[in-house]
Formats: structure tokens, sequence, C-alpha cells
């Protein structure tokens, strides 16, 4: 469902009130998006929202969107260049010999990638602060592609070794961060919470592990894809803001806190 809220009227991120205020898909357009709170960024945070959101949609799940023709700027054309992109395969010929050759992303296999994170330490009380934040990459073929037969079978090998994307867990949780904070922004007026991830978003400073994270075990993702919830936790109320990143339906649902009341 589609939504345009009010114009906040000032950049959420650092608090200016620049005259060149641009509007926020709360999830990114690139990942699916299609809440907007307009009059919300300054040209300058826009800027740096806009360069993580890149690293997401393009480098880790370019192949992914390209596949499933997901919006894009650019429509089909970017999605066209990059499965007509070659990339690299390695493999295992008939004589046992390591080889190696460049062929089209679109005759690649899809390899479906998940981030895992561990539940934000703030909703675990008597986590300890230095065990550090668990990330765990999940990237396994689909073990019914036919591509992957089809691929061995073009380039005359036994076996075939596919790379997957790159992945920067950092830049993918500060997208979470940056959707929680967002949405948080157009949901909940400004005066009755403090915000602790602007920090996070705009790479500032900030303890990713303690706002951001997943479940474990896993829970699946909600109908809805963002959900804000309260929570109280030693004596303290927080926003919590659950994603269900629609777009790619492997992903876990992630959880967020955007706000302490």
């Amino acid at each position: 469902m589609s939504r345009t809220y009010p114009p906040f009227c000032k950049c959420i991120y650092c608090g200016s009130y620049d005259e060149k205020l641009t509007r926020e898909h709360i999830i990114p357009f690139s990942l699916g998006g299609n809440l907007v709170l307009p009059a919300a960024s300054c040209e300058a945070c826009a800027d740096v929202t806009k360069r993580i959101e890149q690293k997401v949609a393009q480098d880790t799940y370019g192949i992914h969107r390209a596949y499933t023709l997901a919006p894009s700027r650019r429509k089909k054309h970017r999605h066209q260049e990059t499965l007509a992109r070659k990339v690299q395969v390695q493999g295992v010929d008939f004589n046992g010999n390591s080889v190696t050759a460049l062929v089209p992303v679109q005759e690649l296999p899809r390899l479906p990638m998940a981030v895992e994170l561990m539940p934000p330490k703030l909703l675990l009380p008597g986590r300890p602060d230095n065990d550090g934040q668990e990330v765990k990459l999940h990237c396994e073929p689909l073990e019914d592609d036919p591509k992957f037969t089809a691929l061995r079978d073009k380039l005359n090998w036994s076996s075939v070794s596919v790379r997957s994307p790159s992945v920067d867990p950092v830049k993918f949780m500060r997208v979470l961060a940056k959707i929680a904070h967002s949405f948080t922004c157009a949901e909940i007026p400004e005066r009755n919470f403090r915000a602790p991830l602007p920090s996070i978003i705009l790479g500032t400073g900030g303890e990713l592990g303690h706002y951001i994270g997943g479940f474990s075990p896993q829970l699946p993702q909600r109908q809805d894809a963002l959900w804000i919830t309260h929570r109280e936790i030693d004596d303290r109320n927080y926003l919590v803001v659950e994603i269900s990143l629609h777009f790619f339906d492997r992903l876990p649902r992630y959880q967020v806190i955007s706000g302490i009341i």
C-alpha cells in the first residue's frame, strides 16, 4: 500500500531546515518502498543515505532485482545491463583440471542471500556488551534451478562454482536503521521520543548491535512491511520497528530500536 505522509519540514537526520529538503522513501524505492515522507532530508544527508542504499540495492541484491524486475529509476535498462554483464565462474573439467570462464549474469543460477543478525542488545537484558554482533550470511542456490545443469553442460565441465554477490553488513544495518528511523518520524510525533539512530545512519558513531538486529531463531516476514511497537525493558520504554523487506522473501524479519521514550 502506497502512502505519502504530511511534509516533515526539517531534516530527520541532522535537524537542519535546509531550503532544499528532499522527500524520503521510507523503504528505499529500489527495495520496493512505497511510503514517502516529504521534505524530510537535507541534500547532504540525502547523499549519505543514497550511497548506502545503492550499495545494498546494486551490489548485494542487484542480480536478484534484475531477475525479478524490481523497481529501478532507470526502469528496465539497468536490469538489462546487469543481466548482460559477464562475471567469472570457476569449475572443474572432466580431466580434473581447475578452470575459469566468463559468462553472462543471465546464465547464472539465482543465489538467494540473507543477512541474519542477532537481536539488538537492548532487547536482551544481561547480554554482555563485549560479545560482539554476530552476522550470518546465507547464500545457497535453489536446488531445483536448472541453470546449474545448463551452465555445466554449456561449458562442458564436471562441476561449476559460482561466487555470491558482495555484501557489506554494516551498510545493510545502516539501511535498516534508516528505514526504522524515517518510519518512526512519520508515525510518532517528534517531541514524544529521543532518536538514537541518526549518527548510525550518517556513519558518525553509535553501536549498531545495540539497536539493530534480526531474530534468533529467525521469524518469518509479516504481511505489513513495517510495524511499530512499544517495549518496556528495565523500566525504560522503547519504540521498536519490525521490518519485512518483501522484495526478497528469504530475508528474516528485522527489528530496530528507533526511539527511547
